[in-house]
C-alpha cells in the first residue's frame, strides 16, 4: 500500500473514533444533568479547570441561600470541541476572574454535586455563550 493510501485510512480512522468519542462524551453529559432541575445564580468567575477527560468547566462563585459562599463548576464543555467553536476560542480573553457572570443551566443528577451544565452564561458586556454538553 502506498505511503498516501496508508496515511488516508488512518486519518479517516482517527476521524471515526474521535466522532464516535465525541457522541459518548455528549451522552455522559446529557446523562448527567437533570433538565428537571434548572438553576439560575450570578456570581464571580473564579478559575478555568481543565480535566483529564478534556472537559472544562469555569468556578463560579455565588451566595447560598444561607448568605454563605458557594462555587459551582458549570461544565463549558470538550476543549477540542470549544477549539471549534467562533464563541469561546480564548477562554483567558472570554472570562477574567473577577468577572461577574449569570449563569442559567440545570443541576447535576447528583444531589451532592454543585456541577452546572447545559447553561447560558451571561457576560458582564451582555454577551451570551450558550454552551451544549
Amino acid at each position: 500500500m502506498e505511503v498516501e493510501a496508508l496515511r488516508a485510512k488512518l486519518a479517516e480512522q482517527t476521524a471515526m473514533w474521535s466522532n464516535t468519542w465525541d457522541k459518548v462524551a455528549q451522552s455522559l453529559a446529557a446523562s448527567e444533568f437533570d433538565t428537571n432541575k434548572p438553576i439560575t445564580f450570578t456570581g464571580a468567575m473564579k478559575g478555568i479547570e481543565t480535566r483529564l477527560d478534556q472537559r472544562v468547566y469555569v468556578h463560579v462563585e455565588s451566595k447560598a441561600a444561607n448568605g454563605s459562599a458557594i462555587t459551582y463548576r458549570v461544565l463549558l464543555g470538550k476543549a477540542n470541541l470549544l477549539a471549534d467553536t467562533d464563541q469561546v476560542t480564548d477562554l483567558a480573553k472570554t472570562f477574567n476572574p473577577g468577572d461577574v457572570l449569570t449563569v442559567e443551566g440545570h443541576r447535576a443528577k447528583d444531589p451532592t454535586s454543585l456541577d452546572v451544565g447545559n447553561a447560558t452564561i451571561t457576560r458582564p458586556d451582555g454577551r451570551r455563550i450558550k454552551l451544549s454538553n
